[in-house]
């Protein structure tokens, strides 16, 4: 998922998210989308926190927090039009 969401084909597994070319969007767009995959109810806090691949693999083994029921998540689409809107 690091490689879709930052467009790059390869990652280390011991550089952050940062590090690869990611941004805060990039960070949300990754935790939507492990969420939707996973069922889970991660927070961006969390896999900011976590850092790397191996940090967020660590974090997604331990996780116990199933996703709310009725969890959709947002799209690649909707948070970008969210972004526009909030534009001056």
């Amino acid at each position: 998922m690091w490689r879709e969401v930052l467009g790059v084909t390869e990652v280390a597994d011991d550089i952050t998210f940062f590090d690869h070319g990611g941004d805060s969007l990039r960070l949300v767009m990754l935790v939507e989308r492990l969420n939707q995959t996973t069922g889970r109810a991660l927070k961006t806090i969390d896999l900011f926190r976590a850092g790397t691949v191996r940090g967020h693999s660590e974090l997604l083994a331990k996780a116990d927090n199933p996703a709310p029921t009725g969890f959709r998540g947002a799209t690649r689409s909707d948070l970008i039009n969210a972004a526009r809107s909030r534009k001056p």
